[in-house]
């Protein structure tokens, strides 16, 4: 597991998968691609998401990073430009994938069970209890599955939210639709 410390960013990674492909995509990135991530210094913890809504991408990673250089350090671009060949075969069966680095003053524990949407702002009328981090969108090397994406910049709010309390809604948002979590690793295991 990678070094734990204060978390000044974080990761999004949402992709759908070709659904001959789903069960070989669950036992992969659940069982080797996140903790083998988690290896990386810097790179502290994961949650795990399923996608619901329109739009809303069928996966989404949530990777608590100690910095956003962690993406540019040898040990992460090892893993990203030399893929071992499990990880490999796995990357055709990727669909729409959409990755998202902001950094962030501090990035605070997320309650297990709480589900998540994106945002281009920060929404109003929240549920009491929900979680919100706002961070700035940063310029990170880019990965081989984001190869040609638009580079976005400005800010991304995320809003964690207790069960069963409302969704605010965003239809500009890079990332429609909400997001159940599925699993926790790292850091985010405890939470």
């Amino acid at each position: 597991m990678g070094e734990i410390g204060a978390s000044h960013a974080f990761l999004l990674f949402g992709n759908d998968v070709d659904p001959d492909r789903r069960a070989a995509y669950e036992a992969w990135h659940a069982g080797h691609h996140v903790p083998q991530r988690l290896t990386v210094p810097g790179i502290l913890g994961a949650i795990r998401y399923r996608g619901e809504g329109d739009g809303a991408p069928e996966y989404l990673t949530f990777y608590r990073l100690a910095n956003a250089a962690v993406l540019a350090s040898a040990a992460y671009r090892g893993l990203v430009d030399e893929p071992d060949e499990v990880t490999l075969a796995m990357r055709p069966a990727f669909r729409r994938p959409v990755r998202l680095v902001a950094e962030v003053r501090a990035l605070p524990a997320v309650p297990r069970g709480f589900a998540m949407t994106a945002h281009t702002h920060a929404p109003s009328g929240l549920a009491p209890g929900a979680v919100v981090v706002t961070g700035t969108l940063a310029a990170v090397p880019e990965h081989p599955l984001s190869v040609g994406q638009a580079r976005r910049e400005g800010s991304l709010t995320l809003v964690f939210r207790p069960p069963g309390a409302p969704m605010a809604k965003d239809h500009e948002s890079p990332l429609p639709g909400f997001f159940s979590e599925l699993d926790r690793f790292g850091f985010d295991a405890s939470g």
